[in-house]
């Protein structure tokens, strides 16, 4: 996936309106099919789109492969806005996806230093590594997303 922050003039996007253009069809279309479904179903369709077992996705999201099972399969468990930002960096998923995510969650971003750094997080570094994002967050002393992630620091 390609970020498109930088690209500042005409110069700068070509070649890139194609990929542009193909990132807005498919989450578009992504966006369609995950519409009716509530958070667990959701889940499951990016998995499947992004062609991603639990256990990829536990490497790339730092998230448990329990815990993935369990937020994949009950619409009662606990989504935190830290599931949201790791699965969503795990899957590589632009702000507009992320956002109904969060949103099928039943999750609000307030105006607070955290979560505008889980935004600003959604925004710019969806298609960085889980690793990348907890280092940023670790350097002026937020925790790390997700337990998995913090056990691996204390290693």
């Amino acid at each position: 996936m390609i970020l498109f922050s930088n690209l500042s003039s005409k110069s700068d996007c070509q070649g890139h309106d194609t990929a542009f253009q193909a990132v807005i069809e498919w989450a578009t279309a992504t966006n369609k099919a995950i519409a009716p479904l509530d958070f667990p179903d959701a889940l499951h369709y990016l998995m499947k789109d992004r062609k991603m077992t639990v256990e990829h996705l536990e490497e790339v999201s730092l998230i448990s492969t329990r815990t993935i099972i369990r937020l994949s399969n009950d619409p009662e468990y606990g989504v935190t806005r830290e599931h949201i930002v790791a699965l969503s960096v795990g899957l590589t998923l632009p702000p507009v996806i992320s956002s109904e995510l969060l949103r099928k969650a039943g999750l609000v971003m307030r105006n607070t230093t955290l979560d505008n750094t889980y935004r600003m997080i959604l925004c710019m570094m969806y298609s960085s590594t889980i690793e990348t994002v907890n280092d940023l967050l670790i350097s002026p002393g937020i925790s790390p997303l997700t337990r998995l992630a913090a056990r691996n620091l204390r290693r």
